[in-house]
């Protein structure tokens, strides 16, 4: 049996209607797909350009994004629940995203989440859960692990914004089921296969070459959506207006080309902003550990090799 079958599930309890932003995302996609398997219904906002393929059941697609006019009231209609996972940004920059235009990704972003999170209190859904990240906690302490009792000090833009829109959910969560996830590095197979993280650093060790040296705190996508998931079942008294850590394991490019069998990385620096994942994990969570990077490993290279 894979790690993958091995984790431990949450518990099932609601089947509703979720509106999602940032589906055909890379986070999205695996957040969409372990909602429709659960049995739940999902509508989400998409472009003229998005790629709508390769999920694993029927999506209703909403034309629109962040900062489009009528495109939130349009999302959230008939929504027991929203996942907010939609963030635009310079393509393959998150911290930076913001290029040259800071402030046209604080209007989209920052002004586009608030918005919507209105949208949402005036709606009345009752649960909310925010894809926020681990940069809200700066550059600092990393020589320590990080709970969620850590005071924030957002050292770049990406990350003021993303605790901007945390403080928004709390103050409008007013006893109702709105949280925020705080997510590392994301990996796991993509759609298509060539977005999976690390395909790159598997492929370059097979073909004989060292991978850059590198190395970061990841947790699998099937993991974040087991935790967005436990989210819209858990009790709103224990969760509402709270912010959870979600991360897993350090990995090395030198690790992974290890398990690939190729050509070695250079050594990385010790591990760094190592988050502590208790909060979530007394919800019941559980997320998958080393094995299921080598299951990811192993796939790429069985596809690739």
């Amino acid at each position: 049996m894979t790690a993958v079958g091995r984790r431990t599930s949450y518990r099932r309890r609601l089947k509703v209607r979720v509106a999602v932003t940032g589906a055909t995302g890379y986070v999205g996609r695996f957040i969409v797909d372990a909602l429709l398997r659960a049995g739940h219904k999902v509508q989400a906002w998409a472009r003229p350009t998005s790629e709508r393929g390769g999920f694993a059941g029927e999506v209703l697609w909403v034309e629109g994004g962040l900062g489009r006019h009528g495109s939130e009231q349009a999302l959230l209609r008939n929504a027991d629940a929203l996942v907010h996972a939609a963030f635009e940004h310079v393509l393959g920059r998150y911290r930076g995203g913001e290029g040259n235009d800071p402030e046209r990704f604080l209007a989209v972003n920052r002004e586009g989440s608030l918005s919507l999170l209105a949208s949402a209190d005036a709606a009345g859904i009752e649960r909310v859960v925010f894809f926020s990240s681990r940069a809200v906690y700066g550059g600092r302490c990393w020589d320590r692990p990080l709970d969620e009792d850590h005071p924030p000090r957002p050292d770049t833009l990406y990350g003021a914004y993303k605790l901007a829109v945390e403080q928004g959910l709390a103050l409008g969560a007013r006893g109702r089921a709105w949280s925020s996830l705080r997510a590392t590095g994301v990996y796991g197979r993509a759609w298509p296969l060539s977005r999976s993280k690390w395909y790159d650093v598997v492929r370059t060790s097979l073909g004989g070459e060292a991978p850059s040296a590198r190395g970061g705190t990841e947790i699998a996508g099937c993991d974040v959506a087991a935790a967005v998931q436990l989210l819209l079942n858990a009790p709103a008294a224990e969760i509402s207006g709270r912010a959870f850590n979600v991360s897993d394991v350090y990995v090395t490019h030198r690790a992974i080309s290890r398990l690939a069998g190729g050509a070695l990385a250079p050594r990385s620096g010790p591990p760094t902003g190592i988050m502590v994942t208790g909060r979530l994990q007394s919800l019941g969570w559980r997320p998958l550990g080393w094995a299921g990077v080598v299951d990811a490993v192993e796939s790429l290279v069985a596809e690739l090799g």
